[in-house]
């Protein structure tokens, strides 16, 4: 009888950990004030892990290798926010730019849903397009 239990407790927790260890979504998903992700066609080089506002041509070009042609971005009307995160084997992104007017600022929340059971890191740079932040406003970024 016992090892009837113990057979059972050790199914149990193999169920646990393969079918309820995680909810894979796929894909990154992108929410709130977000126009579109940036820079799918080229490799970013971007050196900033805590945060990144990019809202001129110069400060843009600087993040892409030699060889890239990134796309035309319009600074006048658009600011582009980075929010470096990593998780695991089969990680997904969920983006969410948020304005709050009150504080004068953007939120950039980045949820990381780590799915699988591998050691093997996946990185996103998470550049986001945004409507131009205001003259004066902050740009809190932040990750769960």
């Amino acid at each position: 009888k016992n090892g009837r239990i113990c057979l059972n407790a050790l199914i149990f927790t193999i169920w646990i950990i393969l079918g309820m260890g995680c909810t894979c979504k796929n894909g990154a998903y992108n929410n709130g004030i977000i126009i579109k992700e940036i820079g799918n066609s080229c490799t970013i080089m971007d050196r900033f892990n805590n945060g990144l506002i990019i809202d001129n041509d110069s400060a843009y070009y600087l993040n892409f290798d030699e060889k890239c042609q990134p796309e035309k971005i319009d600074f006048s009307k658009f600011t582009i926010l980075g929010n470096y995160a990593s998780g695991g084997c089969y990680a997904t992104f969920i983006r969410t730019v948020s304005i709050d007017e009150k504080n004068k600022k953007y939120t950039y929340l980045i949820d990381v849903n780590n799915c699988g059971l591998c050691s093997r890191a996946v990185i996103s740079y998470n550049w986001v397009l945004v409507p131009k932040l205001p003259l004066g406003w902050k740009v809190e970024f932040q990750k769960n």
